[in-house]
């Protein structure tokens, strides 16, 4: 147990008792001292180890194990190594002292020292010893907390990569986010928002139990084609779904996601709702390729969703903004309509803007 408090507990090892007679009316009248006497080395091992003294005063020539040896035991011991020793002997040649001291003595008194000199010094290397063990106590504190922090932070990384594709997480693995800033590395990405067409009409004409089963049933459907196609689903928004996919062949697995929504995956969902007697679903999906900061989406999230609300007013279910139809690596894997540009509210010059019609059907 390590000791706290500011009491000097003293560890007396010698052969002589009359030594530890004399040393002990010393003390007798200090509250803020405990005292034990050792006769043999050995037991003052099994003492120093049980009850922490946070001083030791020894002798040197003692049977059994001397002074030197029993020092040797106490640096090997990891409880007691800190404990300061005084060496408390008849012997005054400078020799003697200049050894003490080579090997960890932190003192080094002649018998039989005045008591308020014994008294001034068990006081200050005691207090040192005291202090030594409460940094010792908060190092180790620390050491576990960040240990404790350190497989929080494991755990939930490792949580993160179960649902983020690798491809994001590089920026952070590599160092690019810098939390202190608030902002992370950016990056191209192509951005993909979907939503439901007439959903608020429709939402108003079923219960708040029926809507929110309905859009898990939803997002069920959409959140694994995206994954498929190597996205990720960076937000939900009422009934929109925004997802960011890797410039690398990132434009082309967007496209092929839209395309496998629309032409597939809706179609056959859609069968299944007619056949139940629920009203069929559409969606309009935007697409749009821009510079994004890993971990706050900028502004291409922003610009993608305003494309996906003009597939209403243009009547196309699938629309790309010049950017991410200038990066298809396969164009000719695509069905393309060029819509022309078109001026947009909020930006000030206009943008050609293309519908994705199907995916490996090559234009005739």
């Amino acid at each position: 147990m390590s000791q706290t408090t500011g009491t000097v507990r003293v560890l007396l090892v010698d052969d002589q008792d009359v030594v530890g007679k004399f040393v002990a009316r010393m003390i007798a009248n200090e509250e803020d001292v405990s005292f034990r006497f050792c006769a043999d080395a050995r037991e003052a091992l099994a003492v120093a180890r049980e009850h922490q003294p946070t001083i030791i005063l020894q002798d040197l020539h003692m049977p059994d194990i001397d002074g030197w040896a029993l020092m040797e035991e106490y640096s090997r011991d990891e409880t007691l190594r800190d404990v300061p020793v005084i060496i408390l002997t008849g012997r005054e040649e400078a020799e003697t002292k200049a050894e003490a001291f080579a090997r960890g003595a932190c003192d080094y008194l002649v018998k039989t020292p005045a008591a308020v000199e014994l008294l001034a010094r068990l006081r200050y290397h005691s207090a040192a010893c005291i202090n030594r063990r409460r940094q010792r106590d908060l190092e180790k504190e620390l050491e576990q907390r960040i240990e404790e922090r350190t497989q929080q932070l494991q755990q939930q990384a490792e949580l993160f990569r179960k649902f983020v594709p690798h491809i994001f997480t590089e920026g952070i693995d590599e160092g690019g986010l810098d939390i202190t800033k608030g902002l992370a590395r950016e990056k191209e990405y192509t951005v993909f928002s979907a939503d439901i067409r007439d959903f608020t009409d429709f939402s108003e004409s079923i219960t708040p139990a029926e809507c929110y089963s309905f859009l898990n049933s939803f997002f069920g459907l959409v959140e694994p084609v995206i994954r498929e196609n190597g996205g990720f689903v960076y937000q939900y928004v009422g009934d929109e779904i925004m997802a960011l996919f890797e410039p690398t062949e990132g434009t082309d697995n967007a496209v092929r996601a839209a395309m496998s929504l629309q032409n597939n995956v809706i179609k056959a969902y859609n069968f299944g709702r007619e056949r139940a007697d629920y009203y069929p679903i559409r969606i309009g999906i935007g697409l749009n390729t821009g510079s994004v900061a890993i971990g706050i989406a900028g502004t291409p999230v922003n610009v993608a969703a305003r494309w996906e609300e003009l597939t209403k007013t243009l009547a196309a279910p699938t629309i790309m903004t010049e950017s991410p139809y200038r990066r298809l690596s396969k164009p000719d894997s695509f069905t393309v309509r060029d819509l022309g540009e078109i001026e947009v509210r909020g930006i000030k010059e206009s943008v050609r803007v293309y519908e994705a019609l199907e995916y490996g059907v090559s234009p005739g």
